[in-house]
């Protein structure tokens, strides 16, 4: 049984900031991928694909792709392409000696 997908629908005011931030940064940059991936997975745009056509053209996870669509629904799209913040500070590596 298939799961049901996000469809992800960008308006006008969502796609040229995606468009522009590819021209900007374009290839292997994170927010360059996202935003790729964004375009492609629009399907009222020029190159609608399925996911892991978009996975294997951004060159990420097909699971990536699934995220990305999921969040640009739940916030918006401008939010899906930067980064999230750390939810809590990463824990600080400590070195241990080994006491005999």
């Amino acid at each position: 049984m298939l799961e049901e997908k996000c469809v992800v629908r960008l308006k006008n005011g969502e796609r040229s900031p995606c468009e522009d931030t590819v021209k900007r940064l374009g290839g292997p940059t994170q927010k360059g991928r996202r935003a790729r991936s964004l375009l492609l997975a629009d399907p009222d745009g020029p190159e609608a694909s399925i996911d892991h056509v978009i996975a294997k053209t951004c060159r990420c996870h097909t699971a990536t792709v699934e995220n990305l669509r999921c969040r640009s629904l739940l916030e918006c799209a401008r939010r899906a392409l930067d980064s999230r913040c750390r939810a809590s500070l990463p824990i600080p590596k400590t070195r241990f000696r080994a006491t005999l």
